[in-house]
Formats: C-alpha cells, sequence, structure tokens
C-alpha cells in the first residue's frame, strides 16, 4: 500500500465500528430516499464509499433494487463483508 491516501484511510477510517450515530445516519438516508422516491421505482444503487455496505444491504432490500454496487478503497472494510 504505496498510495498515502489508501494509507491515510486504512488506519484511520477502516477499522470503524456500527455505532449508534453510524445507525441514525443510515435511517436519515433511508428517510430521505423514502421521501424523494416515491413511486420512482429505483432500479439501481452506486454507493461510493460503502464501507462494510451495510447501507447498501439495507438499501437494496427495502427498496428491492435488483442493481446495487459499492465502491470501497478499504481492503479492510472490504474483508468485513
Amino acid at each position: 500500500m504505496s498510495d498515502p491516501i489508501s494509507k491515510y484511510y486504512e488506519t484511520h477510517y477502516s477499522k470503524l465500528v456500527l455505532t449508534e450515530h453510524m445507525k441514525h445516519k443510515i435511517d436519515l438516508t433511508i428517510k430521505n430516499i423514502k421521501r424523494h422516491s416515491v413511486n420512482a421505482g429505483i432500479s439501481k444503487v452506486l454507493e461510493i464509499g460503502c464501507g462494510t455496505g451495510e447501507n447498501l444491504k439495507k438499501i437494496k432490500e427495502l427498496f428491492n433494487v435488483p442493481d446495487a454496487i459499492g465502491i470501497e478503497i478499504s481492503a479492510e472494510a472490504v474483508k468485513k463483508t
């Protein structure tokens, strides 16, 4: 891992645990998706910086999204999925 951005991210962010604050942010995200996508029929979701993919999994299940893709720079976060 020679890239300084990846190194910083691995050191500081990839080891975060899902806290109550983070769960609250997930709930707010879902609330806003519901509000702005009423009857929109979401067919694709792309989450950049998805961490372990918790948001993406929840959104895919709640909205029956057939095509959900997550992109994550942290190898540690991806290992946790």
